[in-house]
């Protein structure tokens, strides 16, 4: 059974017009480890563990289905990106300097977020942090990540760096791979 509760630090936004729900977000703390987000900011384990507390995690997006307000979904997502970090940092005393989040790349292109200006920075694994060593894989996602800050690397490695760390290995996109074995 799924449970639709968000644990720990967390925020929630509605798109309200004349008294009509439109779409939702909701934020929370940050995926404790993430291979390619941490390579993309060029973490060390010590600065992860120093500084993961800036990192939020947008673990819930709804555009209500039957809404048809074009560009609803990039506009909602850059208007909360703009309130989220004094919104997070009244709440819980902790400044963000980066969002994350997931996008099932089988279900979604992830439009709004590109439109929106996030970066589709790789692709998960499919073994969440509480999965079982033998447990069956939790669906691909797309990892798409949105800076708070021009200098968030900086801030996020202690100086160290400011540009992205480029993938050590690209592995080729399951759309590619499902269409050579002939599947739609």
């Amino acid at each position: 059974m799924h449970s639709a509760h968000m644990a720990g630090p967390q925020l929630r936004y509605l798109a309200v017009v004349n008294d009509r729900i439109l779409a939702c977000l909701g934020f929370r703390s940050a995926a404790l480890k993430l291979a390619a987000r941490d390579q993309w900011i060029g973490w060390t384990p010590e600065e992860r563990t120093a500084h993961l507390s800036q990192v939020v995690g947008n673990r819930r997006f709804l555009v209500l289905p039957w809404m048809q307000v074009q560009s609803l979904a990039s506009s909602f997502l850059a208007g909360v990106a703009r309130r989220l970090p004094a919104d997070w940092a009244r709440r819980y005393g902790e400044h963000p300097v980066l969002l994350e989040t997931f996008v099932e790349y089988d279900r979604y292109a992830g439009t709004a977020y590109a439109a929106a200006n996030w970066h589709r920075i790789g692709r998960s694994t499919g073994h969440g942090r509480l999965s079982a060593p033998k447990a069956s894989a939790k669906p691909l996602r797309d990892i798409w990540m949105y800076p708070l800050q021009p200098n968030f690397r900086a801030i996020l490695t202690n100086g160290r760096r400011t540009e992205p760390v480029p993938p050590t290995a690209s592995r080729p996109p399951q759309q590619a791979a499902r269409k050579k074995k002939g599947a739609p």
